[in-house]
């Protein structure tokens, strides 16, 4: 014990800090949708959290502003889900509809929670 505080005043501040490493989710299902009334609702370009773009993320578990990754690209959680969702359904949202349905349904895919 007399180490550690003699350490601590040794030694900066950040030097404990022990951040935890990326978390890796798997068997995650991913899908896209776009701004149409009929995939949202009256106002399909806002989000729970305010305007969506490109690069947005809904998910139902995840707080605003998680930073993941998705097959090497990042995207920011500003949205949620239907409520009948579970956590491991993720909707990224693309301005175009043929996009988003070119998209397709990905299951058992990889997702990295980065922030």
């Amino acid at each position: 014990m007399l180490t550690f505080l003699l350490l601590s005043f040794l030694l900066p501040a950040n030097h404990f800090i022990i951040e935890k490493p990326p978390l890796i989710l798997e068997n995650q299902i991913i899908t896209a949708y776009s701004p149409s009334i009929e995939e949202t609702d009256s106002e399909p370009e806002i989000g729970a959290y305010g305007r969506v773009y490109e690069g947005t993320l809904a998910n139902n578990c995840y707080k605003k502003n998680t930073i993941v990754e998705i097959a090497g690209k990042n995207y920011r959680v500003m949205d949620r889900k239907n409520r009948r969702y579970s956590c491991e359904w993720w909707d990224v949202f693309m301005k175009n509809k043929q996009a988003a349905l070119n998209f397709g349904i990905k299951k058992n895919q990889t997702i990295k929670i980065i922030k």
